[in-house]
């Protein structure tokens, strides 16, 4: 059985077999913004549909700044749909469940 590789955009991890997943850590904001953006833009180029759940600390202005300068066509990409960005509500939820639970 032929298992059909991937091209991740990053680096360290290389092309991986289809439905693979994998973690990163990263220590900076920038390190952060280099692995999404370059991970994006491998599935967009790939034909692949990619959604990316912002959260702190970033905002969605700060994802969409960075992909439109790794991606000059980024807007064709949102138009046709095959690119949505966004924002966690998962700190937000934390707190109401803290806040109900005190």
């Amino acid at each position: 059985m032929c298992t059909e590789m991937r091209k991740t955009g990053v680096e360290v991890v290389g092309d991986i077999p289809w439905g693979s997943h994998f973690c990163l850590f990263y220590e900076t904001r920038a390190d952060l913004l280099e692995t999404v953006v370059s991970y994006c833009k491998a599935g967009l180029e790939n034909q692949e549909f990619c959604l990316w759940v912002v959260a702190e600390p970033l905002a969605v202005e700060d994802a969409t700044r960075e992909l439109k300068r790794s991606m000059p066509d980024l807007d064709q990409y949102l138009s046709e749909q095959r690119l949505k960005l966004l924002l966690s509500r998962l700190g937000e939820l934390v707190a109401r469940v803290s806040k109900k639970t005190q």
